[in-house]
């Protein structure tokens, strides 16, 4: 850093701070955004073979493209329109490397000479409104608004990327095999949410450390132009972003989502020699323990680990410009009445028609799955709602069982599907009930499957302790408090 930047920091007021030497994860953020700038820099290049040495003008139309693009962290909004408050002009883009053809002014041209010159296609020029056309005649990059692409063929032709692939031989005891580059290639599995958070319990239970890996590149292999004969690595039918090893060590457990590797297990020296294996067949990067993840934060102590999503909210009620709103006490207004005549009549009301079904489900204390969504049928009864949503409440307590028992954990006893409609249980127990089930659709039955192979058990809860009645309804207060308590939601601990 040198001294003038130093200076100006100081009379600006700025607070410079630095990382530790080789710990690129203090800096998380930086470290991200310079890696998706070099990796698509990266693909640009490569996917159109275009020499090394016109990297800056690669780098530019990166830039360019990423500020074009919706992007998640801005709710789906560009760059470009936070600057601008309008929407790029997709309609100029164009494919980086391509031949183009730039109309030459008539200073560089006389009658008998071409009216324009065969060159190739490097982006967009950043203090005017043009294309940068690479001219190999004139040696030299024209900037001109006036260009014909021929976006199909590429200028650079003569050169291409060929990928190898080595079989991972020490690596082959893996339920579901470690995912190798050309997995990579045709597109990872996305991890659930729900995986996520279950694995989060069980290592939180069980003292289990949890580490961090991302995957270099993971995009930026180049087409193939020879065949390649591979094997598939099985997938897990719980998961098929999970990849589970055991050994006579024990257990290591592994959860991708793209370029990003989340591993835990019951032997730290034994994930320690994984790693170092991971590291000699890929690029690979050790983040060390984890703390983000699909935009959670995650905060290990001596009382559990904690999850929350501090900077997402903050930056969601930015965008909803309600910083300086008041502190409500609940999400929902209570003791509202409406009469027929209230607001105007609605184009299509069997959209609210629908009655809203909810559950949410523990692994242990741990609150790990939960749904809250409008029913796609409409019932003819509460009951019947009821009973929908207890069948999809089933299905993801089968789906779970199944995940726990995968990970080292088989569920002995039946789960407890606590209940507060009675008539609800009773159709599930008894299957005489025909007559007031026959019109629902035969996978909502499922439930009682469950029910009779001792898969579930339904005990009936009071209204007043049914957790799942927060998502769906206004409540007071006391009432509002003692479901968050219910749904383990704590203030922010001092170490977090």
């Amino acid at each position: 850093m040198s001294n003038d930047f130093q200076n100006f920091l100081q009379n600006e007021g700025i607070i410079s701070q630095k990382t530790c030497p080789d710990t690129p994860q203090q800096n998380g953020i930086a470290e991200r955004k310079n890696r998706h700038l070099l990796d698509v820099t990266r693909a640009l290049l490569l996917d159109a073979s275009v020499p090394s040495h016109f990297w800056v003008e690669a780098l530019s139309t990166t830039v360019h493209l990423i500020n074009c693009m919706p992007s998640f962290n801005l709710y789906n909004e560009s760059p470009y329109f936070r600057l601008h408050n309008k929407h790029h002009d997709y309609t100029q883009l164009r494919i980086f490397g391509c031949i183009c053809y730039c109309h030459l002014p008539a200073s560089y041209r006389n009658k008998l000479t071409a009216q324009s010159s065969r060159c190739a296609f490097l982006g967009y020029a950043s203090d005017r409104k043009g294309f940068l056309c690479y001219d190999p005649n004139a040696r030299r990059t024209r900037i001109s608004r006036n260009v014909i692409f021929v976006e199909n063929i590429y200028f650079f032709q003569n050169t291409h990327v060929t990928t190898s692939l080595s079989p991972c031989s020490n690596l082959h005891d893996f339920d579901s095999d470690i995912p190798n580059k050309a997995r990579f290639n045709l597109g990872i599995e996305m991890a659930k949410m729900t995986t996520f958070r279950t694995l989060l319990a069980i290592a939180g239970s069980q003292a289990w450390p949890l580490f961090q890996m991302d995957v270099k590149n993971v995009f930026l292999h180049g087409d193939l132009q020879e065949e390649v004969y591979m094997k598939l690595p099985p997938e897990s039918s719980n998961d098929p972003s999970m990849f589970i090893r055991r050994s006579a060590a024990g257990i290591i457990i592994l959860l991708v989502y793209v370029d990003d590797i989340i591993i835990t297990g019951t032997d730290t020296s034994d994930i320690q020699q994984f790693k170092e294996s991971l590291h000699s067949y890929f690029q690979i990067k050790d983040l060390g323990n984890l703390i983000y993840f699909l935009g959670l934060e995650v905060h290990r102590s001596s009382e559990g680990i904690y999850v929350h999503q501090h900077k997402y909210t903050k930056d969601l009620i930015a965008l909803a410009r309600l910083e300086d709103s008041t502190i409500k006490n609940t999400p929902l207004e209570i003791n509202v009445k409406y009469s027929k005549d209230d607001g105007d009549l609605l184009s299509d009301p069997t959209l609210y028609r629908k009655l809203v079904g909810s559950w949410c489900m523990y692994l242990g204390n741990s609150f790990v799955s939960w749904k809250c969504k409008k029913q796609e049928r409409v019932s003819k009864s509460s009951t019947e709602a009821e009973y929908r949503a207890m069948s999809g409440a089933c299905s993801e307590i089968v789906w779970l069982r199944r995940l726990v028992s995968k990970l080292g954990f088989p569920q002995a006893s039946p789960t407890l599907l606590h209940v507060d409609h009675k008539s609800a249980i009773q159709i599930t127990e008894n299957p005489v009930f025909h007559e007031i089930t026959k019109h629902i659709e035969v996978d909502c039955h499922y439930i009682r499957d469950a029910y009779a192979d001792g898969t579930i058990q339904l005990p009936h809860v009071s209204t007043t302790f049914q957790i799942a009645d927060i998502f769906t309804k206004s409540l007071t207060k006391i009432r509002h408090q003692f479901l968050i308590g219910k749904l383990k939601l704590v203030d922010s601990p001092a170490s977090i």
